[in-house]
């Protein structure tokens, strides 16, 4: 059932050199995937799993920022209001007390 991920056709450097192993690794991937299914996992399952191993190992290579940028911007927001509400805390006390 398992398929052979073909060798690459394309030396490296080459520009289409990715889209060669996208080519040659499809009959691999869907052979990994009925495998999946035919145990009993679900295609919602199996496509989890898959997209979870996946992007671990591009993260690996940095090929995927360690957390998505909407998190970051979200962070970042928070951590202003954060600071902003500190800032009108200690103005307020400075006001009270002078």
């Amino acid at each position: 059932m398992s398929k052979a991920v073909e060798p690459p056709l394309l030396p490296k450097g080459s520009p289409d050199r990715e889209a060669n192993c996208e080519v040659a690794m499809e009959a691999a991937f869907a052979a990994l995937v009925t495998a999946s299914e035919a145990q009993g996992w679900t295609p919602r399952e199996t496509a989890a799993a898959l997209l979870k191993i996946a992007t671990e190992h591009a993260r690996q290579f940095r090929l995927m920022p360690a957390e998505p940028p909407r998190w970051q911007t979200r962070r970042g927001i928070l951590i202003a209001c954060a600071a902003l509400v500190f800032l009108l805390c200690a103005a307020t006390v400075w006001w009270m007390l002078r």
